[in-house]
């Protein structure tokens, strides 16, 4: 004998549940947007968080200690750093200055 589990759920876009409607452990699920939330309480109050799915556009980096870098995302990283590659392969010089070692070096470490 199977036992189904039946979370909350909503499919309407952009809906959460609040901490109030969750019990510790339990599940809500947003099928329009395809988000899961739990409720949680590090101590210094409940909240309900969202898991959501990681993917490169929605990663936040921080990338301060990055040559060549301004974006704030995995994607516009990897996109700045290939613009870099392109002028090192053109025989220029990205952002003036630094040598084509060491941005190929950044480049091949930030894949």
């Amino acid at each position: 004998m199977t036992t189904s589990i039946i979370h909350k759920k909503s499919s309407v876009s952009g809906k959460s549940p609040l901490a109030t409607q969750l019990k510790f452990g339990e599940l809500a699920v947003n099928t329009y947007d395809g988000v899961v939330y739990l409720k949680k309480d590090p101590g210094t109050g409940e909240s309900v968080v969202a898991l959501k799915e990681v993917t490169e556009d929605n990663l936040t980096i921080d990338s301060s200690n990055l040559a060549y870098v301004t974006g704030n995302t995995l994607a516009a990283a990897l996109e700045e750093l290939d613009d870099a590659i392109g002028v090192i392969a053109s025989g220029g010089v990205p952002g003036g200055g630094v040598d084509d070692a060491t941005a190929i070096a950044y480049a091949i470490a930030l894949g």
